[in-house]
């Protein structure tokens, strides 16, 4: 079972080079609160809000003739920590605190 998470916002980046222009971002997600009863479901669960935080935090950048699919970083990173506070669940926080000082991504597929 699925339950939906609150909606959290946070601020994407344009791009790098424009730190200053920014916008908000919202993100609604959801997540399966019975996995959060072991370790190892709040290793899973946090793999899965990783994969949505990017998701929402994705810009385009365009370099020359390409155009570049890129993960705001601090967006994603702000955003994970939002959101594992807000389901405030001990499996989940130990397992994103393993994970502290680790940037979620900084190119996207």
């Amino acid at each position: 079972m699925r339950l939906p998470l609150i909606c959290l916002t946070a601020l994407l980046a344009l791009s790098p080079a424009h730190a200053d222009k920014t916008e908000p971002v919202d993100l609604s997600l959801s997540y399966d609160a019975q996995l959060l009863r072991s370790a190892a479901g709040g290793e899973h669960v946090l793999t899965d809000i990783k994969r949505q935080v990017t998701e929402v935090c994705k810009y385009e950048r365009v370099g020359g003739r390409h155009v570049y699919r890129e993960v705001d970083a601090s967006c994603a990173d702000d955003l994970l920590e939002q959101v594992v506070h807000t389901i405030d669940a001990s499996h989940l926080t130990k397992a994103y605190e393993s994970t502290i000082g680790q940037r979620i991504a900084v190119a996207a597929d």
